[in-house]
């Protein structure tokens, strides 16, 4: 469940952008309001969704790898 939250805000944007790109192919008389909708709400969730740290914090110590 922790993994999902980490991509959260990526899955917000791509949702966000895929619903504005569709919207944007329909007829624009009747649909242009509702893509400009989509791209406010897709800009509001992104920068509303907090960061989430996925990797693990690391100790400080450097653990160098030989080949």
């Amino acid at each position: 469940m922790y993994a999902v939250l980490g991509y959260l805000k990526a899955i917000a944007s791509l949702v966000g952008a895929s619903v504005t790109a569709v919207l944007g192919i329909l007829p624009p008389a009747e649909y242009k309001w509702l893509a400009v909708v989509a791209a406010v709400c897709t800009a509001v969730a992104t920068w509303a969704i907090p960061n989430f740290n996925v990797i693990e914090p690391s100790d400080g110590k450097h653990e160098a790898k030989s080949l």
